[in-house]
């Protein structure tokens, strides 16, 4: 995993702390590079760093968020959709769906 890919990782889990990110990083990098893969994914509009309290705050950039939100989306609506159109092939007469059954066929 990229410096830039560990980074984003770290803001999706909810570390949003430069100094915390920082110093996470540097024990498996330089310190150069991690500073660099900030850098660029600022740059690049990939995450944005304001400064809250003192303190350096890295966060996504909303259409990166966006963007994320509507695959999961994308991906989740085509697993009920075919749960659906599963349960109703075995039994066309009955139009009820187990929640518990829906939530174990797609990985929710």
């Amino acid at each position: 995993m990229s410096i830039s890919e560990e980074i984003l990782k770290l803001i999706e889990n909810g570390i949003t702390e430069w100094d915390e990110i920082y110093t996470r990083l540097i024990n498996h990098h330089k310190k150069n590079a991690v500073s660099m893969a900030k850098n660029r994914l600022i740059q690049q509009g990939k995450i944005k760093e304001e400064v809250i309290n003192g303190k350096k705050i890295l966060s996504m950039q909303e259409e990166e968020l966006i963007s994320n939100i509507e695959a999961y989306t994308f991906k989740e609506s085509n697993e009920i959709k075919e749960y659906f159109k599963h349960t109703l092939h075995q039994n066309p007469d009955n139009r009820t769906f187990n929640i518990k059954e829906l939530y174990c066929h797609s990985h929710i």
